[in-house]
């Protein structure tokens, strides 16, 4: 078993009631040489995940982009169902080209298609409402409203 050590304090994200550790864990390097394809040693990435949980991280930093679509796939495996106070961060936008370039964000701001994609490897209403915030804002509510 792993002994849980003290990471550094607590950071509470502006505007909500989410505290998580101040040291996370980034998933980028989960994934093959250059940040592609899946890992070489598969079992290794998945305990690398699980021991950070059981050592006292409680926030992990991804993105769809990292292998493509690997590192939440290896997150999914490792994690889910996901523990109480996990919190998911990831960055939207970016693309990878099929020969491993880095595309630069989509233009379309409002463009839902990163999150439905995120969601979809995820697999879970849980990890989507931290990467989006789990409450809804008074202006987002009212727009919606409108349009009833």
């Amino acid at each position: 078993m792993t002994t849980q050590a003290d990471l550094g304090g607590t950071f509470t994200l502006p505007s909500t009631s989410t505290t998580v550790n101040r040291m996370g864990y980034g998933a980028m390097q989960l994934a093959g040489p250059q940040v592609w394809g899946p890992p070489h040693d598969v079992d290794g990435a998945l305990t690398v995940l699980r021991k950070a949980i059981e050592s006292g991280v409680n926030h992990i930093d991804t993105s769809d982009f990292y292998g493509p679509h690997v590192t939440n796939q290896l997150i999914k495996q490792a994690l889910h169902p996901y523990a109480d106070g996990l919190v998911i961060v990831t960055k939207v936008g970016a693309r990878r080209g099929d020969d491993k370039s880095w595309i630069h964000a989509f233009r379309d701001r409002n463009s839902l298609t990163p999150f439905t994609t995120i969601s979809a490897t995820l697999a879970s209403t849980r990890s989507m409402s931290s990467i989006c915030g789990s409450e809804e804002s008074p202006d987002r509510r009212r727009d919606r409203s409108k349009r009833r």
